[in-house]
Protein backbone atom coordinates (compact mmCIF):
# COMPACT_ATOMS: atom_id res chain seq x y z
CA UNK A 1 0.00 0.00 0.00
CA UNK A 2 2.87 2.38 0.80
CA UNK A 3 4.46 1.63 -2.57
CA UNK A 4 1.12 2.25 -4.33
CA UNK A 5 0.65 5.56 -2.53
CA UNK A 6 4.17 6.74 -3.41
CA UNK A 7 3.71 5.77 -7.07
CA UNK A 8 0.33 7.52 -7.35
CA UNK A 9 1.58 10.68 -5.68
CA UNK A 10 4.39 10.85 -8.25
CA UNK A 11 1.90 10.26 -11.10
CA UNK A 12 -0.41 13.02 -9.89
CA UNK A 13 2.50 15.45 -9.65
CA UNK A 14 3.58 14.57 -13.19
CA UNK A 15 0.01 15.10 -14.38
CA UNK A 16 -0.10 18.55 -12.75
CA UNK A 17 3.23 19.50 -14.32
CA UNK A 18 2.04 18.41 -17.77
CA UNK A 19 -1.22 20.30 -17.36
CA UNK A 20 0.64 23.46 -16.39
CA UNK A 21 2.72 23.38 -19.58
CA UNK A 22 -0.05 22.20 -21.91
CA UNK A 23 -1.97 24.64 -24.06
CA UNK A 24 -5.38 23.14 -23.33
CA UNK A 25 -8.72 24.97 -23.40
CA UNK A 26 -9.73 26.32 -20.02
CA UNK A 27 -12.77 24.02 -19.77
CA UNK A 28 -10.76 20.89 -20.53
CA UNK A 29 -7.98 21.95 -18.14
CA UNK A 30 -10.52 22.47 -15.35
CA UNK A 31 -12.03 19.00 -15.82
CA UNK A 32 -8.59 17.39 -15.86
CA UNK A 33 -7.59 19.34 -12.74
CA UNK A 34 -10.75 18.19 -10.94
CA UNK A 35 -10.04 14.57 -11.88
CA UNK A 36 -6.48 14.89 -10.56
CA UNK A 37 -7.80 16.36 -7.31
CA UNK A 38 -10.26 13.48 -6.85
CA UNK A 39 -7.55 10.88 -7.32
CA UNK A 40 -5.19 12.81 -5.06
CA UNK A 41 -7.83 12.90 -2.31
CA UNK A 42 -8.29 9.12 -2.58
CA UNK A 43 -4.52 8.58 -2.45
CA UNK A 44 -4.23 10.88 0.58
CA UNK A 45 -6.93 8.88 2.37
CA UNK A 46 -5.12 5.64 1.54
CA UNK A 47 -1.92 7.13 3.00
CA UNK A 48 -3.77 7.92 6.23
CA UNK A 49 -5.11 4.37 6.34
CA UNK A 50 -1.67 2.82 5.87
CA UNK A 51 -0.23 5.01 8.62
CA UNK A 52 -3.02 3.89 10.97
CA UNK A 53 -2.64 0.23 10.01
CA UNK A 54 0.98 0.23 11.14
CA UNK A 55 -0.12 0.75 14.75
CA UNK A 56 -3.46 -1.06 14.58
CA UNK A 57 -4.35 -3.67 17.16
CA UNK A 58 -4.94 -7.01 15.44
CA UNK A 59 -7.87 -9.33 16.24
CA UNK A 60 -8.88 -12.75 14.93
CA UNK A 61 -12.40 -13.99 15.74
CA UNK A 62 -12.68 -17.80 15.79
CA UNK A 63 -15.37 -19.64 13.81
CA UNK A 64 -17.56 -20.48 16.82
CA UNK A 65 -17.35 -16.91 18.09
CA UNK A 66 -18.49 -15.59 14.71
CA UNK A 67 -21.80 -17.40 15.14
CA UNK A 68 -22.29 -16.02 18.65
CA UNK A 69 -21.65 -12.48 17.38
CA UNK A 70 -24.16 -12.91 14.55
CA UNK A 71 -26.88 -14.13 16.93
CA UNK A 72 -26.17 -11.42 19.51
CA UNK A 73 -26.23 -8.64 16.89
CA UNK A 74 -29.86 -9.33 15.93
CA UNK A 75 -31.13 -8.06 19.28
CA UNK A 76 -28.49 -5.46 20.08
CA UNK A 77 -30.08 -2.35 21.65
CA UNK A 78 -28.61 1.14 21.31
CA UNK A 79 -24.92 1.24 22.19
CA UNK A 80 -22.11 3.79 22.28
CA UNK A 81 -18.97 3.04 20.22
CA UNK A 82 -16.71 4.98 22.62
CA UNK A 83 -17.78 2.69 25.48
CA UNK A 84 -17.25 -0.52 23.50
CA UNK A 85 -14.26 0.06 21.20
CA UNK A 86 -11.31 -2.15 22.27
CA UNK A 87 -8.61 0.07 20.71
CA UNK A 88 -8.50 3.46 18.92
CA UNK A 89 -7.32 1.72 15.74
CA UNK A 90 -7.74 -1.92 14.87
CA UNK A 91 -8.06 -4.62 12.23
CA UNK A 92 -10.44 -7.48 13.01
CA UNK A 93 -10.66 -10.54 10.79
CA UNK A 94 -13.40 -13.18 10.89
CA UNK A 95 -12.42 -16.85 10.63
CA UNK A 96 -15.38 -17.24 8.25
CA UNK A 97 -17.48 -14.64 6.44
CA UNK A 98 -19.85 -12.95 8.86
CA UNK A 99 -22.19 -11.67 6.19
CA UNK A 100 -22.28 -9.58 3.03
CA UNK A 101 -21.61 -5.90 2.40
CA UNK A 102 -21.98 -3.61 -0.63
CA UNK A 103 -18.82 -3.02 -2.66
CA UNK A 104 -18.00 -0.45 -5.31
CA UNK A 105 -19.82 2.68 -6.51
CA UNK A 106 -22.88 3.50 -4.46
CA UNK A 107 -21.91 1.15 -1.63
CA UNK A 108 -22.13 3.88 1.04
CA UNK A 109 -25.86 4.19 0.36
CA UNK A 110 -26.48 0.46 0.15
CA UNK A 111 -25.95 0.01 -3.57
CA UNK A 112 -23.09 -1.52 -5.49
CA UNK A 113 -21.98 -5.13 -5.88
CA UNK A 114 -22.43 -7.44 -2.86
CA UNK A 115 -19.34 -9.28 -1.54
CA UNK A 116 -18.53 -11.42 1.46
CA UNK A 117 -17.57 -9.57 4.64
CA UNK A 118 -14.31 -10.99 5.99
CA UNK A 119 -12.67 -8.19 7.99
CA UNK A 120 -13.20 -4.78 9.57
CA UNK A 121 -10.74 -1.91 9.88
CA UNK A 122 -11.40 1.09 12.08
CA UNK A 123 -9.48 4.18 13.09
CA UNK A 124 -10.11 7.26 15.16
CA UNK A 125 -9.42 10.26 12.94
CA UNK A 126 -7.77 13.51 13.98
CA UNK A 127 -11.19 15.22 14.00
CA UNK A 128 -12.46 12.72 16.57
CA UNK A 129 -14.76 10.83 14.20
CA UNK A 130 -14.62 7.06 14.01
CA UNK A 131 -14.12 5.53 10.57
CA UNK A 132 -15.43 1.99 10.00
CA UNK A 133 -14.35 0.04 6.92
CA UNK A 134 -15.71 -3.46 6.18
CA UNK A 135 -13.44 -5.45 3.89
CA UNK A 136 -13.66 -8.56 1.72
CA UNK A 137 -11.25 -11.21 0.49
CA UNK A 138 -13.20 -11.16 -2.81
CA UNK A 139 -12.85 -14.95 -2.78
CA UNK A 140 -16.00 -15.47 -4.86
CA UNK A 141 -15.52 -12.27 -6.90
CA UNK A 142 -11.95 -12.40 -8.24
CA UNK A 143 -12.85 -10.27 -11.26
CA UNK A 144 -14.17 -7.31 -9.27
CA UNK A 145 -12.16 -4.15 -9.78
CA UNK A 146 -9.75 -3.38 -6.93
CA UNK A 147 -8.48 0.11 -6.03
CA UNK A 148 -5.44 1.23 -8.00
CA UNK A 149 -4.76 -2.32 -9.25
CA UNK A 150 -3.38 -3.10 -5.80
CA UNK A 151 -3.08 -6.63 -4.41
CA UNK A 152 -4.15 -7.14 -0.80
CA UNK A 153 -5.38 -10.04 1.39
CA UNK A 154 -8.59 -8.02 1.93
CA UNK A 155 -10.06 -5.06 0.07
CA UNK A 156 -12.07 -2.19 1.59
CA UNK A 157 -15.72 -2.40 0.55
CA UNK A 158 -16.79 1.07 1.65
CA UNK A 159 -16.37 3.45 4.59
CA UNK A 160 -18.65 5.26 7.02
CA UNK A 161 -18.00 7.91 9.68
CA UNK A 162 -19.78 8.15 13.00
CA UNK A 163 -19.52 10.07 16.25
CA UNK A 164 -18.09 7.59 18.78
CA UNK A 165 -19.63 9.42 21.77
CA UNK A 166 -23.17 9.35 20.36
CA UNK A 167 -25.28 6.24 21.11
CA UNK A 168 -25.95 4.22 17.99
CA UNK A 169 -29.73 3.99 17.70
CA UNK A 170 -30.30 3.70 13.94
CA UNK A 171 -29.95 -0.08 13.77
CA UNK A 172 -32.02 -0.79 16.91
CA UNK A 173 -34.95 1.36 15.74
CA UNK A 174 -34.86 0.36 12.08
CA UNK A 175 -34.03 3.86 10.92
CA UNK A 176 -33.45 4.27 7.15
CA UNK A 177 -29.97 5.56 7.98
CA UNK A 178 -29.07 2.23 9.62
CA UNK A 179 -25.93 0.37 8.59
CA UNK A 180 -26.58 -3.34 9.31
CA UNK A 181 -22.90 -4.22 9.60
CA UNK A 182 -22.47 -1.69 12.45
CA UNK A 183 -24.55 -3.85 14.81
CA UNK A 184 -22.28 -6.83 14.18
CA UNK A 185 -19.18 -4.72 14.85
CA UNK A 186 -20.77 -3.41 18.05
CA UNK A 187 -21.75 -6.89 19.21
CA UNK A 188 -18.21 -8.15 18.58
CA UNK A 189 -16.62 -5.29 20.53
CA UNK A 190 -19.03 -5.68 23.45
CA UNK A 191 -18.67 -9.48 23.66
CA UNK A 192 -14.88 -9.23 23.53
CA UNK A 193 -14.95 -7.41 26.87
CA UNK A 194 -17.18 -9.98 28.58
CA UNK A 195 -15.20 -12.79 30.21
CA UNK A 196 -18.35 -14.86 30.64
CA UNK A 197 -18.77 -15.04 26.86
CA UNK A 198 -15.32 -14.91 25.28
CA UNK A 199 -11.67 -15.50 26.06
CA UNK A 200 -8.81 -13.40 24.68
CA UNK A 201 -5.35 -14.82 23.97
CA UNK A 202 -2.51 -12.73 22.58
CA UNK A 203 -0.38 -14.58 20.04
CA UNK A 204 2.98 -12.97 19.33
CA UNK A 205 4.44 -14.79 16.34
CA UNK A 206 7.14 -12.25 15.53
CA UNK A 207 10.52 -14.05 15.38
CA UNK A 208 13.67 -12.23 16.34
CA UNK A 209 16.36 -11.39 13.80
CA UNK A 210 18.69 -13.93 15.44
CA UNK A 211 16.03 -16.67 15.18
CA UNK A 212 15.67 -16.05 11.44
CA UNK A 213 19.37 -15.94 10.68
CA UNK A 214 21.25 -19.15 9.88
CA UNK A 215 23.80 -20.08 12.59
CA UNK A 216 26.38 -20.67 9.87
CA UNK A 217 25.98 -17.23 8.34
CA UNK A 218 27.02 -13.87 9.76
CA UNK A 219 24.47 -11.19 10.53
CA UNK A 220 23.81 -8.89 7.57
CA UNK A 221 23.10 -5.28 8.40
CA UNK A 222 21.76 -3.06 5.61
CA UNK A 223 23.30 0.33 6.25
CA UNK A 224 22.38 1.89 2.93
CA UNK A 225 20.89 5.38 2.86
CA UNK A 226 17.40 4.09 2.12
CA UNK A 227 17.40 1.16 4.55
CA UNK A 228 15.42 2.89 7.28
CA UNK A 229 12.98 4.62 4.95
CA UNK A 230 12.22 1.74 2.58
CA UNK A 231 8.55 1.10 3.31
CA UNK A 232 8.53 -1.97 1.08
CA UNK A 233 10.83 -3.89 3.42
CA UNK A 234 9.00 -6.79 5.13
CA UNK A 235 7.65 -6.00 8.59
CA UNK A 236 7.61 -8.63 11.34
CA UNK A 237 4.19 -10.05 12.21
CA UNK A 238 2.26 -8.05 14.79
CA UNK A 239 0.80 -9.62 17.93
CA UNK A 240 -2.74 -10.88 17.30
CA UNK A 241 -5.49 -11.12 19.90
CA UNK A 242 -7.43 -14.34 19.35
CA UNK A 243 -11.12 -13.97 20.32
CA UNK A 244 -12.62 -17.36 21.18
CA UNK A 245 -15.93 -18.55 22.58
CA UNK A 246 -15.73 -19.39 26.26
CA UNK A 247 -16.34 -23.12 26.90
CA UNK A 248 -20.05 -23.86 27.21
CA UNK A 249 -19.62 -25.72 30.52
CA UNK A 250 -18.06 -22.62 32.10
CA UNK A 251 -20.85 -20.45 30.74
CA UNK A 252 -23.54 -22.68 32.14
CA UNK A 253 -22.06 -22.83 35.61
CA UNK A 254 -21.32 -19.11 35.87
CA UNK A 255 -24.69 -18.09 34.41
CA UNK A 256 -26.92 -20.31 36.52
CA UNK A 257 -29.39 -18.01 38.27
CA UNK A 258 -31.14 -20.47 40.55
CA UNK A 259 -30.55 -21.10 44.24
CA UNK A 260 -32.53 -22.91 46.88
CA UNK A 261 -33.84 -20.87 49.80
CA UNK A 262 -36.37 -21.51 52.53
CA UNK A 263 -38.97 -19.30 50.83
CA UNK A 264 -38.46 -20.68 47.31
CA UNK A 265 -41.56 -22.67 46.39
CA UNK A 266 -40.70 -23.27 42.75
CA UNK A 267 -40.55 -26.94 41.83
CA UNK A 268 -38.52 -26.91 38.61
CA UNK A 269 -35.83 -25.20 36.58
CA UNK A 270 -36.31 -23.74 33.10
CA UNK A 271 -33.96 -22.48 30.33
CA UNK A 272 -33.69 -18.77 29.54
CA UNK A 273 -32.61 -17.62 26.07
CA UNK A 274 -29.72 -15.13 25.81
CA UNK A 275 -30.59 -11.44 25.84
CA UNK A 276 -29.05 -7.98 26.18
CA UNK A 277 -29.34 -5.97 29.40
CA UNK A 278 -28.93 -2.23 28.91
CA UNK A 279 -26.30 -0.42 30.97
CA UNK A 280 -25.72 3.34 31.16
CA UNK A 281 -22.16 4.61 31.54
CA UNK A 282 -19.89 7.52 30.60
CA UNK A 283 -20.15 11.23 31.42
CA UNK A 284 -23.51 11.97 32.98
CA UNK A 285 -24.62 8.38 32.16
CA UNK A 286 -25.00 9.54 28.56
CA UNK A 287 -23.43 6.47 26.96
CA UNK A 288 -24.75 2.93 26.58
CA UNK A 289 -22.78 -0.29 27.01
CA UNK A 290 -25.18 -3.25 26.88
CA UNK A 291 -24.22 -6.48 28.67
CA UNK A 292 -24.97 -9.81 27.01
CA UNK A 293 -26.62 -12.33 29.32
CA UNK A 294 -25.83 -15.81 28.03
CA UNK A 295 -28.25 -18.71 27.90
CA UNK A 296 -28.85 -19.96 31.43
CA UNK A 297 -31.28 -21.71 33.74
CA UNK A 298 -33.65 -20.25 36.31
CA UNK A 299 -35.16 -21.95 39.32
CA UNK A 300 -33.81 -23.96 42.26
CA UNK A 301 -30.47 -25.55 41.45
CA UNK A 302 -31.51 -29.02 42.66
CA UNK A 303 -34.95 -28.99 40.99
CA UNK A 304 -35.70 -30.95 37.80
CA UNK A 305 -35.27 -29.17 34.47
CA UNK A 306 -38.46 -28.61 32.50
CA UNK A 307 -37.64 -27.61 28.91
CA UNK A 308 -39.78 -24.97 27.25
CA UNK A 309 -41.14 -25.43 23.76
CA UNK A 310 -39.58 -22.91 21.37
CA UNK A 311 -41.62 -21.72 18.42
CA UNK A 312 -40.02 -19.94 15.44
CA UNK A 313 -42.30 -17.69 13.41
CA UNK A 314 -41.42 -16.69 9.84
CA UNK A 315 -43.18 -13.59 8.51
CA UNK A 316 -43.02 -12.28 4.97
CA UNK A 317 -42.44 -8.55 4.49
CA UNK A 318 -45.06 -6.83 2.35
Amino acid sequence: MDHTVAARVAQMQDARDQLATANAPSGSARRVREAIDRVSAAVSEMADDTAALRDASMYWVSRDMVGVVQDAATGLPEWTPAAAIPAPTGLLCWARPVGEVPYGPGSESGGGHVVTWDATFWRTRSDGLLQLVPASRLARDPDVDTPFEMWSPVYPAHSILLNPAQPRTHEATGDPAAQPFVSIVGAAWLLMSQTNVSTLRVIDSAPSARDEASPDEPDIVDSGPDAASDTRRPRPPSPVTLVELRPRSANRENAHRGRRSGSDTRTHRWPVAPFWRQQACGPGWSQRKPVYVVEHERGPRDAPLVPKDRVHVLRSQR
